[in-house]
């Protein structure tokens, strides 16, 4: 009985690490051959509006506006809404001597996530009749590179519902945890939105740089999306709904990313919780409408990390039963039983550990042009980054223990202008 176990054991172990290594040579080969696609597109001109929740981020924010006021796509600095928590936060003073508007909110009673600052912000707008043809939304700590809005503009003219830009690391060479974190993006695009937008697939929306059409919020009268990760339960709403989204990979702007492992820790444990809260409300829904013959959902697509979850879980089934021999061999001195065992948990962790190290390299080499890693950041993200992604696995057990995942602020050092 053991043995057979064993036996199966090691051949489901081989066959998801090669699965998942053909995975990874698939997307790295699809982004590396396949080019963007030219479209014939209008220059027309359109009014937009753009929203920075910025809670006590005075010493970042003054980078965006700069930014902003920068872009060759012009648009008016009355029409950038700063959304800040009391008058006297020093960000207003920064606001105003751009001459942007800003908007201090006032229903903060367990309401201090970002979800809720843009739907109060924006139920004022529309409550002053105001009719924008798109938002934008941005995070102070942000800084949009010169024709961010000349691209995304033109993506609003071939007539996307949503469309996200191109998120480049402002810090990735800090330490070895920025460059890591810049990874998770990258691995977002290159593993998702990349080949979703050349297929027409709903393209997933992460936190920031990314506009929703004007009607839409009309229509919804706000911003409903209050999780902990607000912008993937867009994403899924937009998949559920059919809307046209896309990802534009010239509009570039930069994104500070966590510097320090408890700061990475807290960021990714409250995606992980946000990521099952929103799924928990729109799995069935996504699932029910991939049925509907008018609905062009990818059912391969609708199911997000499920697979690879579903992997990683028989995999550590498969330690667990390693772990329950090597014990039970231990407690009665069976030594060949018990270094059979061993071996097998050795050589399962090194096999993801280099699958893992594969993924980083993937990454590098597709994103190589793109990004401002240096050599030294690169070698010790390989050999990090394996690490870096098993601690989801370790997150996911502490929230089993843990549900009381708040949103926290990250402090942001002040970047140059």
């Amino acid at each position: 009985m053991v043995d057979t176990i064993l036996s199966w054991g090691d051949f489901i172990v081989v066959v998801i690490l090669i699965i998942i290594l053909l995975i990874i040579l698939y997307y790295v080969a699809f982004c590396s051959l396949t080019k963007a696609k030219i479209k014939k597109t209008t220059n027309e001109i359109n009014h937009y509006a753009i929203l920075i929740p910025a809670r006590d981020e005075s010493n970042v924010i003054e980078n965006i506006l700069i930014s902003i006021e920068k872009q060759t796509y012009k648009i008016s600095m009355k029409d950038v809404y700063v959304i800040v928590e009391r008058e006297d936060d020093p960000t207003v003073d920064i606001v105003k001597r751009h001459k942007a508007s800003y908007f201090v909110r006032t229903n903060l009673e367990n309401r201090h996530r970002k979800g809720y600052a843009l739907d109060e912000c924006i139920k004022d707008i529309l409550g002053r009749g105001l009719h924008y043809d798109a938002y934008f939304i941005f995070d102070a700590d942000n800084v949009l590179e010169k024709n961010y809005l000349f691209e995304m503009n033109k993506t609003f003219n071939e007539g996307y519902e949503l469309a996200c830009g191109y998120r480049r690391p402002a810090n990735p060479n800090d330490t070895v945890i920025s460059t890591c974190s810049a990874l998770i993006f990258s691995m977002i695009n290159v593993f998702g939105n990349y080949e979703r937008a050349k297929k027409n697939y709903n393209v997933n929306i992460t936190g920031t740089g990314f506009f929703i059409r004007g009607d839409l919020v009309e229509e919804w009268n706000g911003y409903p999306f209050h999780s902990l990760t607000e912008d993937y339960e867009l994403s899924l709403y937009s998949t559920w709904k059919n809307l046209s989204s896309t990802y534009n990979e010239n509009a570039i702007y930069l994104d500070e990313q966590p510097t320090t492992y408890k700061t990475s820790w807290n960021q990714r444990l409250r995606w992980v919780k946000g990521y099952f809260e929103a799924r928990s409300i729109y799995s069935k829904k996504i699932a029910k409408a991939a049925k509907d013959k008018d609905k062009n959902i990818s059912k391969a697509h609708s199911l997000g990390v499920i697979p690879y979850i579903i992997m990683v879980s028989l995999m550590v089934l498969y330690l667990g039963f390693l772990v329950g021999l090597t014990i039970v061999s231990a407690m009665h001195q069976n030594y060949d039983s018990l270094w059979n065992a061993l071996s097998r948990i050795i050589g399962v962790f090194v096999g993801i550990y280099l699958i893992l190290a594969c993924l980083a390299i993937g990454l590098f080499f597709v994103e190589g042009k793109k990004t401002s890693f240096t050599r030294k950041a690169k070698f010790k993200a390989v050999f990090y980054y394996p690490i870096f992604l098993l601690d989801f696995l370790w997150i996911s057990i502490r929230l089993i223990f843990k549900r009381d995942v708040t949103w926290s602020k990250i402090e942001h050092g002040k970047k140059k202008k």
